[in-house]
């Protein structure tokens, strides 16, 4: 116990606390990414999306039962409650940094992808209970680091794109997965269909539909301009 204080001890004479705070930040921020990918595949594939009961936020607990912790319930309401009265944020305003150490900030993010998710299930109850599954091809340098799917239903339709990988993807776990520096000309295809465009439910921007050789597709520079993880739901013209 006496190591174990010392070792965690803010002090000069403790310089171990300092060099580990430097090896756990990329790993934290990658966990993070990685947190905020599965979050939306387990909610947006076929199935019935299991939520472990504490992990509407970020969980730093390690398993059973080290899991089996108190949870702030308070705090969980007090947050959302926040999210829904500022649903409506500026045009094409950024959503926080995944990668900022302000539990805040990246807790309020992972809340927010999982309440509107939710939300969106909820509204479009059969293109997520009856609605196909579309496995999407991704196109381009960094098309390993992206896993990207749609589902479909009637004239519904709805594309998921999320990161992996993302240790390599930003070397090592520095920078952001935001921007075309990162993705450059990347893409996924998209499914045939009368959209015009696709509208992303966690930043609100409408994002228009490239054409290559009468081939529809989605640049990632611009899905994930803003937010690291993006699902995007199109409405089919009326023939």
């Amino acid at each position: 116990m006496a190591f174990v204080r010392a070792v965690l001890e803010h002090s000069s004479a403790n310089p171990f606390l300092e060099d580990f705070a430097q090896f756990h930040e990329p790993i934290d921020r990658v966990g993070r990414l990685n947190s905020l990918s599965q979050c939306v595949l387990k909610m947006t594939s076929p199935g019935v999306p299991d939520i472990y009961q504490g992990t509407e936020l970020f969980d730093f607990s390690l398993v059973d039962p080290d899991n089996r912790r108190p949870i702030d319930y308070a705090r969980r309401f007090q947050m959302l409650a926040e999210l829904q009265r500022d649903a409506e944020p500026p045009p094409n305003s950024p959503c926080p940094a995944p990668i900022s150490m302000t539990d805040a900030q990246d807790d309020k993010l992972k809340l927010q992808v999982t309440w509107k998710t939710l939300a969106l299930r909820r509204k479009e109850s059969s293109l997520f209970q009856q609605g196909s599954y579309i496995s999407l091809r991704v196109n381009g340098e960094k098309s390993a680091h992206v896993v990207a799917l749609a589902r479909r239903y009637g004239g519904r339709i709805a594309v998921v794109a999320v990161p992996r990988l993302c240790a390599t993807l930003l070397s090592g776990g520095t920078g952001t997965v935001c921007g075309s520096s990162v993705w450059g000309e990347t893409n996924f295809d998209v499914p045939q269909s009368r959209a015009e465009c696709y509208h992303n439910i966690f930043t609100g921007e409408c994002l228009s539909i490239k054409d290559r050789g009468k081939k529809p597709f989605l640049k990632l520079a611009d899905v994930f301009r803003f937010c690291p993880v993006a699902i995007l739901l199109g409405e089919e013209k009326a023939s």
